[in-house]
């Protein structure tokens, strides 16, 4: 029989037979076996070769090949790659040609081990090849170090529902082609603008509108930049958006807001611009209210999909509907709270405008991070609506008035930044209600008046920091209840008195802060600092 008359399996168990060796040695002298070899099927083929255990350490080392390219470009990587004595002569076994009928890239993977710890990286570029794979829904090649671009062919992995390339090494533009995979759930493209490792540049694809099925979208910690496309009005089942660390510019794309279950927004360390927009506060969610009893009604004309603009977003409020008027337990629709988002960070951008009063509406919100931007204004005076939030950064923007005395029912609290601001008016003697508080920072502002001795009841503090504000008067002796305090500045203000003696018996003080106030008399102190280079030298100080 001729070698051509032969099955594609039959031949591929020729090839994982002989080895890449041997099919480089026959390929000259045996021109069917060469032209089978570039030709379909074996042309979309893609293998993997196995380097034999490195002495070094316990890691294989896999690398992607193309049998119809044989080994003479693996073998160069290799020897580019590599001293010659961390490797056995440089040998290379064909384990396994990827079989086209496995859901996962390494499912039914052969054992490299020999006994040893089953650990295996891969290494160089991944091929396009690798779209012949058609049975594949899972792609996780994780802290594998690769290089190249992300191929094309996983555009053609129609039944893909997770891709993982996470610090992978892979370069280049984020090829259009992914946005065929329909059935995709996770999406993670995270880089590393870390040490030498590059990132993926160029712009997000347009073609990624397509992807309504996102669960997860990660491409944070790359050299992305360009305007992000409006493409999310169809992810209605997006949790997790991560476009932090990036280069992108220009306005958040209000179609985010479209996103129904988001609970993770991260935006940091871009160069996004304009206010926040409006449509990014969740679309409300109705109920419909059958109370035990009633008969069925339909709402007909009063459905509440009527108060919601499909082309802006815009939402018109609807009261509650009685539609069976004449029963006594009529069918209404009611507001739920069904607000998902619990993070949202858009810090260290270009971003200006208020802060828009609807972010009081995401009851669960744990996380808010809005520090180094240009927002202006006074804070939302219902701003303690939020329950849940552990961690409010308001940080280097422009925000300005007073801060409002419902910021104490912020309850579940633990850190507060408030710095590099323009508040005015007295901290809130509601404020010792916030006992959950670890870290308080309200320096640089126009804070004036008396420190209140309602700060003494957040025994949890361990670091308080008001330091170059207005704020006038003596230190409340409340302030030694503060015993798990750290670091307490309350430098360039206006204090004057005698520093309360308790101050000096917190047993966990390491730091404290404060010059230039008004003369408060002399103290001997030892372990404390003063910030004062020259006073620190004697044992007898003069706080000034």
């Amino acid at each position: 029989m001729h070698l051509l008359d032969l099955p594609f399996e039959v031949l591929q168990q020729i090839y994982w037979k002989l080895g890449p060796f041997k099919i480089a040695k026959y390929r000259p002298v045996c021109r069917s076996f060469n032209n089978i070899l570039t030709r379909p099927p074996f042309s979309n083929l893609t293998g993997v070769v196995h380097i034999h255990h490195p002495h070094s350490s316990l890691v294989e080392v896999m690398c992607f090949v193309k049998p119809a390219s044989g080994p003479e470009h693996f073998m160069k990587f290799v020897r580019d790659s590599y001293q010659a004595g961390d490797f056995d002569e440089f040998s290379v076994n064909i384990r396994s040609a990827v079989p086209t009928n496995e859901e996962s890239m390494f499912e039914g993977f052969p054992d490299l081990t020999n006994g040893r710890s089953r650990i295996f990286r891969l290494d160089g570029p991944v091929p396009s090849a690798i779209g012949w794979l058609k049975q594949l829904k899972s792609v996780n090649l994780e802290l594998h170090q690769l290089s190249g671009p992300i191929p094309r062919g996983l555009g053609e992995l129609i039944q893909l529902t997770c891709i993982d390339l996470v610090r992978t090494g892979l370069t280049g533009p984020i090829p259009s082609e992914l946005g065929n995979l329909c059935n995709l759930k996770k999406l993670i493209l995270s880089g590393t603008l870390y040490g030498t490792i590059p990132a993926l540049t160029g712009s997000i694809p347009e073609s990624f509108r397509n992807l309504v099925n996102l669960v997860e979208l990660r491409l944070d910690k790359n050299k992305l930049s360009g305007t992000v496309p409006d493409i999310f009005g169809g992810m209605t089942k997006l949790q997790t958006l991560d476009l932090s660390c990036n280069s992108f510019e220009g306005p958040i794309p209000a179609s985010v807001g479209r996103c129904m279950q988001l609970t993770t927004l991260k935006c940091e360390h871009n160069g996004f611009s304009g206010p926040i927009p409006n449509l990014m506060i969740r679309l409300p969610l109705w109920r419909l209210i059958v109370p035990e009893g009633s008969p069925t009604c339909s709402p007909q004309s009063n459905r509440p999909d009527h108060g919601i603009d499909q082309d802006s977003g815009a939402i018109s409020e609807l009261p509650l509907v009685s539609v069976c008027r004449q029963s006594p337990n009529p069918v209404s629709y009611q507001r739920e709270d069904w607000f998902f988002l619990t993070k949202l960070d858009l810090s260290h951008n270009e971003l200006s405008g208020r802060l828009p009063t609807f972010i009081t509406s995401h009851k669960n919100l744990e996380y808010l991070n809005l520090q180094v931007n240009k927002l202006h204004g006074p804070l939302p005076t219902d701003i303690g609506a939020l329950e849940k939030l552990k961690r409010l950064y308001l940080g280097s923007n422009q925000f300005s008035g007073e801060i409002p005395q419902s910021i104490t029912g912020l309850v579940a609290l633990e850190r507060l930044d408030l710095s590099n601001n323009s508040f005015v008016g007295k901290i809130p003697e509601s404020i010792g209600s916030l006992v959950n508080l670890t870290h308080l920072e309200a320096q640089y502002n126009k804070l004036s008046g008396q420190l209140p001795k309602e700060i003494g009841l957040l025994i949890s503090l361990t670091d308080l920091d008001l330091s170059q504000n207005g704020i006038c008067g003596e230190i409340p002796e409340s302030i030694g209840n503060l015993r798990e305090l750290h670091t307490l500045n309350l430098s360039h203000n206006q204090l004057s008195g005698k520093v309360p003696l308790c101050i000096f018996m917190l047993p966990n003080l390491n730091t404290l802060h404060l010059k230039n106030n008004y003369r408060v008399g002399k103290l001997c102190l030892d372990k404390l600092c003063l910030d004062d280079e020259e006073d620190e030298q004697d044992e007898q100080m003069e706080l000034i």
